[in-house]
């Protein structure tokens, strides 16, 4: 504990302790207690190994540490809301972005489940819906979509924003977009994309009612809002 590196503790005894294994440290105290200056400033400036991911809705600790982070390694801000945040704590900071859609590969083993699994987390739970049909059919289509999406169309497609239009096609629009998904060589494609473009012709109602659920999902993340902005670009890239 007496070696510099790893997370710092404070001081005892006027000698510095530190925590260089793994695990996890919590701080508790008051307000104006000293986390943030005696503990979790000097942690962020000292720490030199391996990555820190910071929820600072003050922005106190970016303000006094990101100069020194940067001299470390890549520092990356996600501040989609930058106005608001500027407003309420009057610091100013850049929005690198986040595309989250950049993050799934279509290379791996595992491609299909992971867009299936992102897809649901995107889901919006409406507490009226009598049971989970439309928010699970809603999912599918939409991870239908989002993996379509990746695997044939260009890369400056490849974020929420390009699926939030997607997603407000016409039913024709739509129809013509899953007959072509269906000549495709996936199993998992081409077979969802057939039962969709049959339900669009044969029970339009519930189709309907499919879409909606995927509309709410991506409205956020319009081109020109906040979201759509933030997700179009990708400061991990």
């Amino acid at each position: 504990m007496l070696a510099p590196g790893g997370l710092f503790l404070g001081q005892a005894r006027g000698r510095a302790l530190f925590h260089s294994g793994e695990g996890h440290l919590l701080t508790i105290g008051g307000t104006g207690g000293g986390k943030s200056s005696g503990l979790v400033v000097p942690a962020l400036c000292e720490l030199t190994e391996g990555a820190v991911v910071v929820t600072d809705p003050s922005g106190e600790l970016a303000a006094m540490t990101a100069r020194r982070r940067a001299e470390i390694g890549p520092v990356i801000f996600l501040n989609p809301f930058g106005s608001v945040f500027e407003a309420d704590t009057g610091l100013s900071f850049r929005d690198d972005g986040m595309n989250l859609l950049a993050h799934l590969d279509p290379a791996g083993a595992n491609f299909i489940s992971d867009v299936g699994a992102f897809a649901r987390l995107l889901m919006v739970t409406d507490r009226r819906d009598s049971g989970s049909y439309w928010n699970d059919e809603g999912a599918e289509f939409l991870s239908l979509l989002i993996a379509a999406t990746l695997l044939y169309e260009p890369a400056d497609c490849h974020d929420l924003s390009f699926i939030y239009r997607r997603a407000r096609d016409s039913a024709e629009e739509m129809e013509d977009y899953l007959w072509h998904l269906e000549g495709k060589d996936r199993p998992a494609i081409s077979d969802d994309a057939t039962r969709f473009r049959s339900m669009i012709e044969g029970a339009p109602q519930q189709w309907q009612g499919i879409i909606a659920k995927v509309a709410l999902a991506t409205k956020r993340y319009a081109p020109g809002e906040p979201l759509g902005r933030h997700v179009a670009k990708d400061g991990f890239d």
